[in-house]
């Protein structure tokens, strides 16, 4: 099951993880947000869905968008600790480590995405189709003051610097890692529903096509940035 660490602690009232409740919460909640959207998903519905009070659920959260947050944060954690295992771990850098990232990134199910809690399919709607939300909020800054955005922006001071010792003269690493992060969440949501703004083939159930496709796109991109000739 994934697990928060100490990034996420000031997210949540009541930890979901340490109960079976809080457990169901997570899984219902990341299903209905998939399913339903943000906007239309409530505290109200998700208790109802549970069988359970409205109260026993804000003893976990207190808001809709902590809720949302914590999942994402589920997600960059998940990423951070496959990150670190196959790639720090085992000795990959630069452009090798990059690739690697973006590799886990676009097909995490072949990358120990754990079966038994949340399942990818509704992680990938959330992230797809609602984690711009949790940015573009007006709670943003308290959040990023409780940790809530710490995995992530540790990912991206990670894969940057990976992209320094590669373009060592490029001046914006920070800036293309976390557009080239986005953009993996993002390309799918414009192939299936804004496909003239983007090349890829619109997701289906039955192929992993626009997963390869994003891969492709973007160690296109490494490649050209890392194979430009060096100013000496």
């Amino acid at each position: 099951m994934l697990t928060a660490t100490t990034t996420a602690r000031n997210l949540y009232i009541k930890d979901p993880l340490s109960s079976a409740l809080g457990q169901k919460l997570l899984k219902e909640s990341a299903r209905m947000l998939g399913e339903d959207g943000f906007d239309a998903f409530t505290l109200k519905k998700l208790a109802q869905n549970l069988l359970t009070t409205e109260s026993s659920v804000y003893r976990y959260f207190d808001n809709k968008h902590r809720l949302l947050v914590y999942h994402i944060n589920l997600y960059w954690e998940w990423l951070n600790q496959q990150v670190d295992q196959r790639c720090c771990q085992t000795g990959l850098r630069g452009k090798q480590a990059l690739e690697k990232a973006f590799e886990i990134m676009c097909f995490p199910e072949a990358h120990s995405w754990p079966s038994d809690g949340v399942s990818f399919h509704c992680m990938h709607k959330i992230l797809t189709h609602q984690s711009i939300k949790a940015y573009f909020s007006q709670h943003v800054d308290h959040e990023n003051q409780d940790g809530a955005h710490r995995a992530l922006k540790s990912l991206v001071k990670q894969m940057s610097e990976w992209l320094h010792e590669e373009a060592p003269d490029f001046e914006f690493p920070k800036s293309l890692i976390s557009t080239l992060l986005a953009s993996v969440m993002m390309q799918p949501f414009y192939a299936e529903h804004l496909p003239s703004l983007t090349e890829l083939p619109a997701p289906n159930s039955t192929s992993s096509q626009t997963a390869q496709q994003t891969y492709r796109y973007v160690c296109q991109i490494i490649e050209r940035l890392t194979t430009q000739p060096r100013t000496v």
